[in-house]
């Protein structure tokens, strides 16, 4: 298991890489639209980059799960270990299209706006109000089998999106935090 965890780890890693580069553009795409007071075209072009990491999250999880049966046969696993592997890396798959859109939206869109609080209380929470606590209760209280178990704490992602979407729906986000600071220094 320990095993199967360490390698879905590294293949989960090398996919994210390209959506951690997304997150990355976008926040600094959206904040230039920001600073430069063009709200509505920050507007519009969040809502680009929202629809385009569903898509790359479809892609890249997609990929992951495509692939996951030549990561399983390369591997230098036990038969029980490589079914383990199979079974975390289409979870995994799972868990990055989620992981797109909150890290595009919650990491670039949202910090460009200057609303880094709500990234940090949805991390927050989806990890220790439900994941650690509720993996904890699946493990050591119902016993449930390792893999239930490995499922419950890979829902944060997709526990969060309902939070995500309906934060980014009331464009709090839309605003020039470079001239709200301007106007401080000013006054």
């Amino acid at each position: 298991m320990v095993a199967a965890n360490s390698i879905t780890s590294i293949a989960k890693s090398m996919v994210s890489c390209l959506i951690r580069g997304v997150s990355a553009g976008a926040g600094v795409l959206i904040g230039n639209l920001l600073g430069a007071n063009e709200l509505e075209k920050a507007r519009a072009y969040g809502g680009r980059l929202t629809r385009m990491s569903i898509v790359l999250g479809i892609v890249t999880g997609g990929f992951l799960m495509l692939i996951s049966p030549l990561i399983v046969r390369f591997a230098p696993l036990s038969e029980a270990a490589c079914e383990y592997l199979q079974f975390m890396l289409i979870i995994c798959g799972c868990n990055i299209m989620a992981q797109s859109v909150n890290t595009t939206v919650l990491d670039g869109i949202f910090c460009a706006g200057g609303d880094s609080k709500f990234d940090m209380k949805e991390n927050l929470g989806a990890m220790w109000c439900f994941g650690v606590p509720l993996g904890f209760l699946a493990a050591f209280v119902l016993k449930l089998p390792v893999m239930a178990v490995y499922i419950i704490v890979n829902l944060d992602e997709i526990v969060k999106l309902p939070a995500v979407y309906i934060h980014y729906k009331k464009y709090i986000w839309v605003r020039n935090i470079t001239r709200q600071e301007e106007r401080k220094q000013e006054g």
